[in-house]
């Protein structure tokens, strides 16, 4: 088997994602959004509506979406959902974190303050 290289940028290559996209990923991780690690479990399936992780639009029923088990707090039940070009961003950018990388807590979500009436 020949050895494979990686594409030079020229955005050729079908499998390296947009860099726009792996900005985006990039983006993501420093804010605490998205763990600065790929993780292990990983399903693929067809889409239900949910919201990608990374570009925030849906997985519509004709698109294949990745379901990434994670212990991150902040995710739906510990789950992180991809379109296919967003999971390999955003692996693509795990790869390319320093080692020694301390990303920021992510920011609480509006809403998930539970805040009685009158207090």
């Amino acid at each position: 088997m020949a050895p494979s290289r990686e594409s030079s940028g020229s955005g050729t290559d079908a499998s390296s994602p947009p860099g726009w996209l792996m900005d985006a990923a990039m983006a993501r991780i420093h804010e605490g959004f998205l763990p600065k690690e790929a993780q292990s479990r990983v399903l693929a399936g067809p889409g239900r509506g949910q919201r990608c992780s990374l570009c925030q639009h849906a997985i519509e029923l004709g698109d294949v979406g990745y379901e990434v088990g994670t212990l991150q707090q902040g995710t739906s039940a510990g789950h992180l959902h991809f379109h296919v070009c967003c999971y390999r961003a955003w692996v693509k950018a795990c790869g390319s974190m320093p080692r020694g990388y301390s990303r920021q807590p992510a920011p609480a979500s509006p809403g998930t303050e539970t805040k009685r009436p009158g207090t």
